[in-house]
């Protein structure tokens, strides 16, 4: 009898588990009389597949565009640890968007351990997601709200910490509207990882000419406001609009990195780090600090700013990053400021930079007393006279690209002989890993370049609404998101896109 009771238990358990992992199907031509788990007879729509999903099942959704009242994505039945709940695209490839949804995307507080996969998200819409354990990989996120304080995607909401444990990997957020393309907004336990993002303008543009009260800011890139124990890893900002207009000029007050803190929080910002990262030809500041002191553990490390316009490399404000409690930045290369390479408006908080390049700014230095620095190379602004500072010209000493050192000076102008500026080769974080797992902040072996599906991401970024005539995108400009990065500088993109391989006895000549 005990052996017959043990058998049963055990075949109840396969069975259950067998229930929580069925395939289901939709596509354009399906059929909403169906029960999806055909995939000769899918459904007609997601939301009537989803509404025969369980927990732990995947939704394979086919090609072609969803825009139907009932293809809005919510109420996803939430997965367990060891099962997922997953909506995937069922076909992907890295050249095309293969499906696109154009109705409101979101994920509740209460709904978790859900993994969306290689679908497109289009319109005017705030795509939002409030859960926990969720997984967003190889999408898109294209649009937002026309008007409001509002973001193209975000994560949480004034729930203090209710949404947590998200990844975003591998994908694209622009297009019009939104105040922030992405928002980060009392959350904790974040990872943003190997992510394109065009800020393209969206605070008001419902109103038909620039002028007074046109916009207004701060708008950004990605925000990352309140929110402890966030990792942004290979995070791309660049080619950025505003519509934040002042006295006819656009706003600098904008940024494509943008850390606020509120001082009516009841949250310190603690462990952000931001690491691998590029801002490039953006206007507005490039890395933007905003609020008061109440940072912990604050890292902005191995990262680009290239061409920021109308504004400023670097920029802490608002009485916040004290050298106690604060910031601290190693190895960025910041190139082509229009205004000062490094700014710090934080009333006698401290700013610690070192092994950094500043080149071709048209300000200072660094603005403001509260500035510890050490072992950087300035050049083409005032000079840097920190312990072991270099004003030497970087780009016959080893800047020959945005994301390595080759041979040169810079190879050495760090502290302890070791390079000065970034390094931006192989891809951070082990894929897949959401923050505190294993491998989640380390370097992996995996070179990042050529970039992962560039190719889509470029026909998403060219083709979509936003921004359409500049950078990556400019009429006269035809190179992928890799040649348009490595050749910044107005070198030929090598043919090996790895690190520089220091020679047995190095003798640097300047071509």
């Amino acid at each position: 009898m005990k052996t017959q009771t043990t058998l049963s238990l055990i075949l109840s358990g396969i069975f259950s588990l067998s229930a929580q992992a069925a395939n289901l199907y939709v596509a354009p031509d399906g059929n909403d009389n169906s029960n999806c788990q055909d995939s000769q007879n899918r459904c007609h729509t997601i939301g009537y597949a989803i509404s025969k999903m369980s927990g732990g099942d995947t939704l394979l959704i086919g090609d072609g565009i969803y825009s139907s009242s009932n293809d809005n994505m919510n109420s996803i039945p939430s997965g367990s640890s060891s099962n997922y709940t997953t909506i995937r695209a069922e076909n992907i490839n890295n050249t095309e968007s293969k499906v696109t949804i154009s109705r409101p995307f979101s994920i509740a507080h209460n709904e978790q351990y859900i993994q969306v996969d290689g679908i497109k998200f289009t319109g005017n819409y705030e795509k939002s997601i409030q859960g926990h354990h969720i997984k967003l990989t190889r999408s898109a996120f294209e649009g937002g709200p026309v008007d409001g304080n509002t973001a193209n995607l975000v994560f949480g909401t004034n729930n203090h910490l209710d949404t947590h444990h998200i990844l975003l990997e591998d994908s694209s957020v622009y297009g019009l509207g939104g105040r922030y393309k992405l928002l980060v907004y009392q959350s904790r336990d974040i990872v943003i990882r190997r992510v394109v993002i065009r800020p393209d303008g969206g605070w008001a543009l419902n109103q038909s000419q620039p002028g007074a009260g046109y916009g207004s800011t701060p708008e950004a890139g990605v925000s990352i406001y309140n929110s402890p124990n966030v990792e942004l890893q290979n995070v791309i900002v660049l080619d950025g609009m505003t519509t934040a207009i002042y006295n006819g000029q656009p706003e600098s007050w904008t940024s494509a990195f943008y850390y606020p803190l509120s001082s009516s929080s009841p949250y310190a910002s603690a462990n952000v780090r931001t690491v691998g990262s590029i801002a490039m030809n953006n206007i507005g500041t490039s890395f933007m600090y905003d609020g008061p002191s109440n940072r912990t553990n604050i890292t902005l490390e191995h990262s680009v700013a290239w061409k920021p316009e109308n504004a400023s490399g670097f920029i802490a404000q608002g009485g916040g990053v004290s050298a106690g409690l604060g910031l601290t930045m190693n190895n960025l290369t910041l190139v082509n400021i229009y205004d000062n390479a490094v700014a710090n408006w934080n009333n006698g908080g401290d700013v610690n930079i070192k092994n950094s390049i500043l080149t071709n700014y048209n300000g200072n230095f660094y603005a403001s007393s509260s500035v510890n620095e050490s072992y950087n190379v300035c050049y083409g602004g005032n000079s840097c006279s920190g312990t072991g500072d270099k004003n030497i010209d970087p780009e016959i000493n080893g800047l020959d690209y945005l994301l390595r050192i080759d041979n040169g000076q810079l190879e050495t102008a760090g502290e302890n002989s070791n390079q000065a500026g970034a390094n931006i080769m192989n891809k951070m974080g082990k894929a897949g890993s959401f923050y505190g797992e294993t491998g989640f902040n380390s370097e992996q072996s995996d070179a990042l370049w050529p970039w992962a599906n560039e190719e889509k991401i470029k026909r998403d970024l060219c083709n979509g609404a936003g921004i359409q005539n500049r950078g990556l995108c400019s009429a006269n400009n035809t190179p992928t998101l890799t040649g348009y990065i490595w050749g910044a500088l107005g070198n030929q993109v090598p043919a090996n896109l790895g690190p520089m391989l220091t020679p047995l006895n190095p003798k640097y000549v300047k071509n």
